[in-house]
């Protein structure tokens, strides 16, 4: 299953890779979720740029407060810039599922969901590298299942906020 998953997530990206400019991304990311303390994470991912429009697949890492396992979403990421060398705007929108299995009390089992990080920001070209700064709006789905006896109800949340993206595209 993780081989297919795989597969189906960098297929489409070395498709359009063949004659693009490859790159790597290491992020930071900082997430205020509906008012809450701020949660931080990051992200790592491969894709290819082509001309104004790049086309990636990625994975980021986020623990919640008091939660047993973290958060970790697999998403692909579609990027549109301006085609200038100097300082650019860009606007990425990110797209996947998140995997989650909380477990913190025996009788609710949370699980991930549909995630979605739209953002906007500027993109500093350095020599070899660049540099992306965006502020987003983050969706993320948890799924609850609570189980008590023969009784079990299951809920969804959706669990939004601002996202601040520092990255760094290789």
């Amino acid at each position: 299953m993780k081989k297919i998953l795989f597969i189906a997530f960098l297929s489409p990206t070395l498709c359009f890779a063949q004659k693009a400019h490859t790159y790597f991304q290491l992020s930071g990311d900082m997430y205020n979720y509906s008012g809450a303390d701020p949660i931080f994470g990051g992200s790592m991912e491969i894709g290819a740029k082509r001309s104004i429009i790049g086309l990636g697949a990625g994975v980021s890492i986020t623990q919640f407060k008091g939660a047993t396992s973290p958060y970790v979403p697999v998403y692909f990421d579609i990027s549109a810039y301006t085609n200038k060398r100097e300082i650019r705007p860009i606007l990425q929108i990110k797209g996947g599922f998140g995997i989650f299995d909380n477990n913190a009390v025996s009788t609710i089992k949370q699980s991930g969901g549909l995630y979605l990080n739209p953002s906007a920001g500027l993109l500093f070209p350095l020599k070899k590298s660049d540099i992306i700064l965006a502020v987003g709006y983050l969706s993320s789905e948890i799924r609850s299942k609570i189980v008590m006896g023969t009784y079990a109800t299951t809920s969804s949340t959706n669990i939004t906020g601002w996202s601040l993206h520092l990255g760094v595209k290789l």
